[in-house]
């Protein structure tokens, strides 16, 4: 391209630059198993609670998150259907709540079930 004379260039265009993406490799993994056993084990050495790496303290953390696991996924395929489903909490309180007097009720634990799917 030329102007009165000049030659005019366009400038090179710089290339943005590509994401970094964080790969997880065996020595990673293996300083954050470490990190793991040195963060319970001085916990457990300034609390004095020598159950806190039992077997019965990681099954019922397990059997207590399992609740809050199945609201989260709901809340996420509700999310991909394009719904905001901003009450999944109220929904386990009402539904625990319905459970209970339906048990209590009838005296029948199946019927807790029942109202506590139909609440």
């Amino acid at each position: 391209m030329s102007e009165g004379g000049l030659t005019l260039a366009k400038a090179p265009v710089a290339e943005p630059p590509r994401p970094r993406r964080f790969r997880v490799t065996w020595p990673v993994l293996l300083s954050a198993f470490g990190a793991l056993v040195v963060l319970l084990s001085v916990t457990r050495m300034v609390t004095g609670a020598a159950d806190l790496t039992s077997a019965g303290a990681i099954n019922a953390a397990v059997a207590l998150a399992v609740p809050i696991g199945l609201a989260g996924l709901g809340g996420l395929w509700s999310e991909r259907a394009g719904v905001v489903n901003i009450g999944l909490e109220g929904m386990m309180v009402l539904g625990t709540w319905c459970g209970a007097w339906g048990a209590l009720h009838f005296g029948n634990p199946w019927a807790g079930v029942l109202a506590g799917a139909i609440g």
